[in-house]
């Protein structure tokens, strides 16, 4: 299995396709080495960029990869507009968590991003 360190690395190479997309990315796995990074004085923008590039190479196969595409546009989001926080982060989280609402087929997903944009639209 791949972890999250090896994924996230600055010089890594790794891509997520099929089942490891979901067994090495998780709110949590991402929020926690979020934590790390931060305990190390390291810039975490490197989590928002390498999730983004995996959804970009996923999406050379759209029809196969869709359900994993909208899983990762489902955590970019969460992550974009709950913790990361660039400017106007809530605004691009919730683009994010909307289009990953019109790519997923997963019921349990869907019900994740629902709840994620209902917390996002409560923010000021």
């Amino acid at each position: 299995m791949i972890t999250v360190k090896d994924f996230f690395t600055y010089d890594s190479d790794v891509f997520l396709s099929g089942t490891d997309v979901y067994e090495t990315l998780t709110v949590d796995s991402i929020l926690n080495f979020d934590t790390e990074l931060r305990k190390e004085g390291q810039e975490d923008s490197i989590i928002y960029f390498k999730i983004y590039y995996n959804i970009l190479c996923l999406e050379k196969d759209f029809d196969k990869n869709k359900n994993e595409i909208g899983y990762l546009y489902y955590l970019l989001g969460y992550y974009t507009g709950m913790f990361y926080h660039p400017a106007n982060g809530k605004d691009i989280g919730l683009s994010f968590l909307k289009k990953a609402l019109t790519i997923t087929n997963d019921d349990a997903v869907l019900e994740e991003i629902l709840v994620t944009i209902t917390m996002l639209e409560g923010y000021p």
